[in-house]
């Protein structure tokens, strides 16, 4: 069967009529398909009403990666309803193949509904759930346990085997994965070779703790360190969209806060232990991406 062909589990199928929101970012439109087992999707329903944009400065920095690589191939990492995948499917014009990750089926199934909808067919949906070993996990809401039932287990993957089985070569990844990114990032050595870009959403040390157990913020920031990549922390993803700063403004000026990471500033841009976005770049000068910090430092 074709990736972007509906596929809907028979839970799915039984549920009420889904949502589909039509959204916009910059000049980007595409809509999304959202399952109706959720009592209200207040993000995405707001931001279409508002025409406002999902964690702004992610998606610009990303945009302008985009516009800077020759030939990306992207992979979202955490897809959750597609809303990255859905972005640079529709940036591309539905040209290039998109890879979207998501270890929820019921979520994986409405990125191919999405993908349908849009009419991407090259949007390519895995729904597997990842780690740095191969393991039983049980997969609830958008966390991958380590602990739970065995009765309803599934078995994860490495990324490296994901992408060696597929035969994929991401050179772009977003990755989004609610704690478990300690545990995917080690099992993603090969694959992170040939990456450009890694856009990382860090997440809190607790959820660390409980979705990638025993692997520490400094060992994974090691793993991406040693695969050549130069690390930057970039200010402003938590904010609320309304205080943080404005998409086009983010494509169009010198607006981004960010700091390189290095051994000794580590702990102190990440002591919080709060979500953090985390830049990888292998040859970019960031300057050239993303123009001069606004960080007073640099001033």
């Amino acid at each position: 069967m074709p990736y972007g062909t509906t596929v809907l589990t028979d839970e799915l199928a039984r549920r009420k009529r889904p949502i589909e929101v039509a959204l916009t970012a910059g000049d980007v439109r595409f809509s999304l398909w959202l399952p109706t087992d959720r009592p209200k999707w207040p993000n995405y329903q707001r931001l279409s009403k508002r025409g406002e944009v999902y964690e702004p400065v992610m998606l610009a920095c990303l945009t302008r990666l985009l516009q800077k690589a020759a030939t990306p191939r992207f992979m979202d990492l955490g897809a959750y309803l597609g809303y990255y995948a859905c972005y640079v499917s529709a940036w591309f014009g539905g040209s290039r193949e998109v890879y979207a990750v998501e270890s929820n089926p019921l979520y994986a199934d409405a990125v191919r509904e999405s993908a349908r909808l849009n009419g991407f067919s090259n949007l390519r949906i895995f729904q597997v759930a990842l780690s740095d070993r191969i393991e039983p996990v049980n997969i609830h809401e958008l966390a991958v346990r380590h602990k739970g039932d065995p009765r309803g287990a599934t078995t994860t993957l490495t990324l490296d085997q994901l992408c060696e089985r597929e035969r994929l070569r991401p050179t772009i990844i977003k990755m989004d994965v609610h704690g478990a990114e300690g545990k995917i990032v080690l099992g993603m050595r090969r694959v992170l070779a040939g990456v450009e870009c890694i856009l990382v959403e860090m997440h809190s040390l607790s959820w660390l703790r409980d979705y990638s157990p025993g692997i520490t913020r400094t060992a994974m920031l090691d793993a991406l360190e040693e695969s050549g990549l130069t690390l930057y922390y970039m200010a402003g993803h938590a904010d609320p969209v309304e205080l943080g700063p404005d998409f086009q403004q983010l494509l169009r000026e010198e607006a981004f806060y960010y700091r390189k990471l290095d051994q000794e500033n580590r702990h102190l841009l990440l002591f919080d232990g709060h979500d953090k976005f985390v830049l990888g770049l292998r040859h970019h000068d960031i300057e050239c991406v993303l123009g001069p910090s606004i960080s007073p430092a640099n001033a």
